[in-house]
C-alpha cells in the first residue's frame, strides 16, 4: 500500500494493528506520532529563515519555531548574536538608555530581548528548525513524505495502550530508532556534501 498521504498512513495502523483501533484513534496516534519525531529529529526539510523588525527593543519569535539555528543583525557588516538567558540579559544590561547594535539575545517569552538595547529598528534575521503543520488528514510533506516509515512506525509504537502488552510494539520501536538514525545519517551525509571541511585562519 502506498504512504503518501495521512489517510494511507491511517489504513496501515488500522490494518497492522489488527485490533479494532478506529479511524479517529489511528489520527490520534499519528498525532501522538508526530509530536516524537519532530521533538526527535532535525532535519534540512525543518530548516526556516525569517527577518524580523526590532520593535520596542523586542522582537516577536516565529509562531512555528522549535529550536533557534543562529540569529545575527542585518547590517553591513552584518553582527552575529550570542545567545544568553533572559536572566543574564537582565543582570548585565539593566539601564535600556545603555543601547547600541546588540551582541546578545534570549527567547522570553513570546519576544526575543537583547543586550545591549538596540539603538535602531535593526532587523534580524534568525535562521531556526520549525515545527511543520500537522499532516493529520491531509498529504504528507517534509520528512514524512521522504520517510513515511517514520510516521507509521512511531504510530504503531505509540498504540500500546491501545493494545496492552503486545510483542510486535517493541519491534516497531526498533523500526522507528533505526528510521530515525538513517534520515538523520542522510541528513548529516547532505550537509557535509560537496567539498572536504578544511581548517581556515580565523
Amino acid at each position: 500500500m502506498p504512504l503518501s498521504t495521512s489517510a494511507e498512513v491511517e489504513a496501515s495502523i488500522i490494518s497492522w494493528t489488527n485490533a479494532g483501533i478506529s479511524s479517529a484513534q489511528a489520527q490520534d496516534l499519528m498525532t501522538l506520532a508526530e509530536d516524537r519525531i519532530y521533538r526527535d529529529i532535525r532535519t534540512r526539510q525543518m530548516e526556516a529563515s525569517t527577518a524580523l523588525t526590532i520593535t520596542n527593543s523586542v522582537a516577536t519569535v516565529p509562531s512555528d519555531m522549535a529550536e533557534v539555528k543562529n540569529a545575527y543583525i542585518d547590517t553591513n557588516p552584518d553582527y552575529s548574536l550570542l545567545r544568553k538567558s533572559p536572566e543574564w540579559i537582565r543582570q548585565n544590561y539593566p539601564d535600556s538608555s545603555s543601547s547600541g547594535i546588540p551582541i546578545y539575545f534570549a527567547r522570553e517569552g513570546s519576544n526575543f530581548i537583547f543586550g545591549p538595547s538596540p539603538s535602531s529598528s535593526y532587523t534580524l534575521t534568525v535562521n531556526y528548525w520549525k515545527r511543520p503543520v500537522s499532516c493529520v488528514g491531509g498529504t504528507l510533506t517534509g520528512i514524512l513524505a521522504s520517510s513515511p516509515g517514520l510516521l507509521l512506525y512511531a504510530a504503531l509504537s505509540e498504540s500500546e495502550p491501545f493494545l496492552g502488552r503486545d510483542q510486535r510494539t517493541a519491534v516497531w520501536e526498533q523500526k522507528y530508532q533505526q528510521l530515525k538514525e538513517i534520515v538523520q545519517r542522510e541528513d548529516r551525509n547532505e550537509r557535509f556534501s560537496g567539498s572536504p571541511l578544511n581548517v581556515t585562519p580565523a
